[in-house]
Order: C-alpha cells, then sequence, then structure tokens
C-alpha cells in the first residue's frame, strides 16, 4: 500500500496497493472542482511495457435540459452557477458515460479501428448503493423541498474497447459508478435549489434525448447527477488481460483518498453550502429592494403629476374667471370665441362634466380625484388616467 502525493505540495492525497513496477504521480486540481467534489483529484500510474492507469474521481452536473424555469434569463442564475460549481449537462447512464467519454479520448488520439469488446462484472451491490446515495441526498437537501424529489438511481459499468493508433493495436477498460435524483423544481415561493445540488442554478441546455426510463423528463423537472470512481485503464493489446488482472483491478478497489483530503473536501463543500444560501438571500434581498425603489420612484411620479394638474388648474381657472368677466362686458356670447380668445378646449368626461384644457394639449386625461393631465399624442399616462372627448 503505497500513499500518493500532490506534485505541487508534496501533501498526501491517496493510497493504492498496486505492482511495485508502476510509478504512479498525483495532482490536485481546485479550479476544475464541481460542487460535489470541490477538489478535482487525478492520478495515474504506468509501467515500463506502456500501460497506463488513471483515476479521474468525481464529477457532478444538473440535467436541466427540459425545464423553462431553470433559464440563463433569471438574473441570478450565472453568478449562483459560480458560488456554487454547479455544471450542466445532460443525464447519461453508466454505459453511455463510458461509451462518451472513451470516444471523446480516442477521438483526440486519432485512433481508428474503435470497437467495443465487452462488458465485465463489477463490485457494486445496487439496493446498497441507493440507500446510501438517497440518504446523502436527504441530508444534503433542506427538510422542506425533500417532497420534491420524486426518484432515485444508482448505476456502474465495467466496460472494455480497442482501437488502434499508428498501427499499434491497443486495450482500454473503463469504469464509472452513477448516482442520481431526479426532482421537481420548487416555486419562487418554495425556494430557490434544492440542497447544494443545483436546484434553480441552470441555464437551457440542448433537449434531453432520453426520453425513457429515469431520464424522462417533465417541463418542471430536472436531475442532478454524480459520476464517481471514474478509472480507466490503456495498455497494449499483447498486455491487456494481465495488466487489467493485476494492475487496473486492485488500482480501482484499493484506491483510497488521505483522510486529511477528505475533511478538507468536506469543509469546502459546508462552505459553498453557505456561499449558495448567502447569495440566495442576497438576491431575495436586493430583488425586495429594486421593488421598493420602483414603489417609491412611482410614487414621487405620481405626486409631481397631481402637483403639475393643480396648479394648472389653479391657473385655467383664474383664466376663466378672467375671461368671463371681460366678455359679459363685450356681450361675446359664442362657446368657440370664447375657447380661441383664452386659449383652451373644452373636453368632457365619462360623467359629462366639462374641463377646459390649453390648447398646447391634443389629448387631455382625469382621474378618479378629478384631476386633470394634458397631454401630447406621443405620451401615454397610463394608471388610472382615463382619456376625455373633446365637446
Amino acid at each position: 500500500m503505497g500513499n500518493v502525493k500532490d506534485e505541487a505540495s508534496g501533501i498526501v492525497i491517496a493510497s493504492v496497493d498496486i505492482p511495485s513496477d508502476y510509478e504512479i504521480k498525483g495532482k490536485l486540481d481546485v479550479i476544475s472542482g464541481c460542487n460535489e467534489w470541490p477538489i478535482a483529484t487525478h492520478i495515474t500510474a504506468y509501467n515500463k511495457f506502456g500501460t497506463v492507469l488513471s483515476f479521474v474521481g468525481k464529477d457532478s452536473y444538473t440535467d436541466a435540459s427540459k425545464c423553462p424555469m431553470l433559464s440563463s434569463s433569471m438574473s441570478y442564475v450565472q453568478g449562483a452557477q459560480q458560488v456554487s460549481r454547479m455544471k450542466l449537462r445532460n443525464y447519461e447512464s453508466a454505459d453511455q458515460f463510458c461509451d462518451n467519454f472513451v470516444l471523446t479520448m480516442l477521438n483526440g488520439m486519432n485512433a481508428t479501428n474503435k470497437a467495443i469488446t465487452g462488458t465485465r462484472p463489477m463490485n457494486f451491490d445496487r439496493a446498497k448503493e441507493l440507500a446510501k446515495h438517497k440518504a446523502h441526498v436527504e441530508m444534503n437537501t433542506p427538510p422542506n423541498l425533500l417532497p420534491n424529489i420524486v426518484a432515485y438511481n444508482a448505476d456502474a459499468m465495467f466496460k472494455t474497447y480497442s482501437y488502434e493508433v499508428g498501427g499499434m493495436k491497443f486495450g482500454l477498460a473503463m469504469t464509472a459508478k452513477i448516482y442520481a435524483a431526479k426532482f421537481n423544481v420548487p416555486t419562487m415561493g418554495m425556494g430557490m435549489g434544492i440542497g447544494l445540488l443545483g436546484g434553480l442554478f441552470g441555464m437551457n441546455q440542448a433537449a434531453n434525448s432520453n426520453q425513457g426510463g429515469f431520464a424522462a423528463l417533465n417541463m418542471n423537472q430536472a436531475i442532478d447527477w454524480v459520476i464517481e470512481d471514474i478509472a480507466f485503464m490503456i495498455a497494449p493489446i499483447n498486455r491487456f488481460e494481465e495488466d487489467c488482472e493485476k494492475g487496473f483491478k486492485p488500482f480501482i478497489t484499493t484506491l483510497t483518498i488521505d483522510e486529511t483530503l477528505a475533511k478538507k473536501e468536506k469543509d469546502m463543500i459546508e462552505q459553498l453550502k453557505r456561499d449558495v444560501d448567502g447569495y440566495t438571500r442576497q438576491n431575495l434581498m436586493d430583488q425586495q429592494r429594486n421593488f421598493q425603489m420602483y414603489q417609491q420612484i412611482h410614487r414621487e411620479q405620481q405626486a409631481a403629476f397631481d402637483s403639475y394638474n393643480r396648479a394648472w388648474q389653479a391657473r385655467s381657472d383664474s383664466h376663466h374667471a378672467s375671461f368671463m368677466a371681460s366678455s359679459a362686458a363685450a356681450s361675446h356670447s359664442s362657446p368657440d370665441f370664447s375657447e380661441a380668445i383664452r386659449g383652451v378646449n373644452t373636453y368632457v368626461d365619462s360623467y359629462g362634466k366639462e374641463y377646459e384644457v390649453s390648447v398646447d394639449y391634443d389629448r387631455a386625461y382625469t382621474n378618479a380625484s378629478g384631476d386633470v393631465l394634458g397631454s401630447n399624442s406621443a405620451f401615454e399616462p397610463g394608471n388610472n388616467w382615463t382619456e376625455m372627448n373633446r365637446r
């Protein structure tokens, strides 16, 4: 049982029991971590025959491909993604994940004659793993959101492949474990997430092509899923079987993350939870503050309109009284002449009450309080103002 150290810091990150003819290296990467595994762990071992063993670790994703509520149009989404380290990817079974992972890797090598050669038994008690995952999710989900979880899944695969590069034949072995929880996305009033795993922190993706079984999603559903123990072996075809038994199987069954690193991971996960909770609370506070500012601006605008209307009505009444006195003395009784002299037009509200409005405006409005507002055609006051007809 040998210790594996991070090349940069020298700290022990894991222990593993493999043949002594393998050299082994480790690397920690905080930047590429996820919300379930904040520190990405990469471990590689190789021997003189050209066989390479690699442990990629663990990653987590949210499949939000069907849910419009997880749209990037929501203002807090991108920031929350950065805070929670949530990643988006359509849900895959362990079998699909292995095939896609290997295909991407082999395409990068410009490999030819790629083929799936079979599957192999794996130490995976599905019922036990399902119960363990269910307990983990429930422990990390607020009690009021637990009813939103509608299904769980656990899946594992040990698969083998063959391919050629430059005329040389190689074999490849791949293992992965998938754990998932499907949930109904809560409304804004119920909460803004489902524990640390993602919840409403997401953006639109391409439509989910998996239409059946656990992967089938409704418009109000999403899937949080985790890939654990991602490991693979590449070996010359003549070494494949021997190195698979003596190297790869011990590698994937005895590899254990160091307790100190595991505790650091746990502390970082707890901090992520606090960061997400703080971000959500701050977002709600910002929304409430913005709404209150809007209400205050609306009140100030309404007060300004009311003040203007009262001042204009007072001036209009004064001008009207002055004109009526002078009009009576001159015996000018025509309403049209009267309006023209005073520079006003007469408008009638729905109750038959008449109002005079300056000819500077071509439309007039009144509200329930009897206030009057003159307007030009391009301006629409909205709210509780009602347009009057000209007499």
